[in-house]
């Protein structure tokens, strides 16, 4: 059975356009609450850490970075080979 490929994709602008016409978001506003009561309670922007927690490197999980478009074409019985370009440890580039 051939699976069905999504190669016909829209830009970023487009996804926004279409996810914002059809969702209407507006904005909520900010309220600043003491952490004991954020509870349950959605971030209205970014939080940054001071420090690394661990402070040393670490990766839970191997594996393979690779562009999309670089798979489209891909079939069980007609594969695309790819070469490794380049290794990354969780302490640096090799």
């Amino acid at each position: 059975m051939k699976q069905e490929q999504f190669l016909n994709l829209a830009t970023a602008e487009e996804a926004l356009k279409k996810f914002r016409d059809a969702v209407k978001p507006s904005p909520l506003g900010e309220e600043v609450l003491p952490l004991v009561e954020a509870r349950g309670r959605v971030l209205s922007r970014d939080v940054a850490a001071t420090i690394n927690v661990p402070f040393y490197d670490r990766s839970n999980f191997d594996g393979y970075a690779v562009r999309a478009e670089d798979t489209f074409g891909a079939e069980e019985i007609q594969p695309v080979n790819f070469s490794v370009n380049q290794e990354v440890l969780a302490c640096g580039v090799i």
